[in-house]
């Protein structure tokens, strides 16, 4: 049982491995965003969700093979919009 405070994992199981690789994910891209300009505006969490999920969806869902020259692919062009100038929001369409 969590201790108070602590969250439950929700029957979730998670490999403490997976746990830190997100963290030195998250933290390569604080140090990106202070020192090689990354945006500042940026969502951390979206832009990884950006290069992990279509490698997920490929081998989970195509069944096709995610190398690293795909890695390197999605990557580049997550960071090509991520290190250029900020976007302007697109006008929102009523509904």
């Amino acid at each position: 049982m969590p201790s108070e405070g602590e969250p439950a994992r929700r029957g979730r199981p998670r490999d403490t491995a997976v746990d830190q690789r997100v963290l030195d994910v998250a933290w390569d891209l604080l140090l990106a965003t202070e020192r090689d300009g990354l945006r500042p505006d940026i969502d951390h969490a979206v832009l990884i969700d950006q290069v992990s999920g279509p490698i997920y969806y490929r081998v989970l869902i195509t069944g096709a093979p995610a190398d690293r020259d795909y890695a390197e692919l999605l990557v580049s062009a997550a960071l090509e919009g991520a290190f250029g100038p900020a976007a302007k929001a697109a006008p929102q369409t009523p509904r």
